[in-house]
C-alpha cells in the first residue's frame, strides 16, 4: 500500500541527512528537521512528552490535492505526506511513530506519537 511506501520513503530520506542522527533529544530532532526543510515545508511544532504535533500552515499539498479534485487530508498524495514524516521522525529517533491528522485543509496538524 501507499501509506508503507510513505513511511519507507522517509526512513530512506533520513539515511541522507547523516547530520541529523547526530542530535540527542526528540526537541533538538525536530528542531533540526524544521531546520532542514524550511524551504520546502514550512512547520511549528509543539510537544508533550513524546509527542510531537507539526503544524503546517499554509499546508504545500492542499492546493494541488484540491485542484486534482481529491479531498484534503485523505487524498492519497496527503497519506504519503503524513507516513514520509513519520518515517523520518522514526528513523532519526529510533522510536516507531504512528501519525494521526487532527485538522487537515489549508492548514494541517500532523501528531505524532510513539506506536506502543
Amino acid at each position: 500500500g501507499h501509506k508503507p511506501m510513505g513511511r519507507r520513503a522517509g526512513a530512506v530520506a533520513a539515511a541522507h541527512l547523516p547530520e541529523m542522527y547526530e542530535q540527542k533529544g526528540l526537541e533538538t530532532i525536530v528542531a533540526g528537521m524544521k531546520r532542514e526543510f524550511r524551504n520546502s515545508f514550512e512547520f511549528e511544532h509543539t510537544m508533550a512528552g513524546e509527542s510531537v504535533e507539526m503544524t503546517f500552515s499554509p499546508c504545500a499539498l492542499c492546493k494541488v490535492v484540491r485542484d486534482a479534485g481529491h479531498e484534503v487530508g485523505k487524498a492519497v498524495l496527503c497519506e504519503i505526506f503524513h507516513e514520509y514524516w513519520a518515517g523520518l521522525l522514526s528513523a532519526y529517533t529510533g522510536t516507531s511513530y504512528r501519525c494521526e491528522v487532527p485538522k487537515a485543509g489549508d492548514v494541517c496538524e500532523l501528531r505524532r506519537s510513539p506506536a506502543r
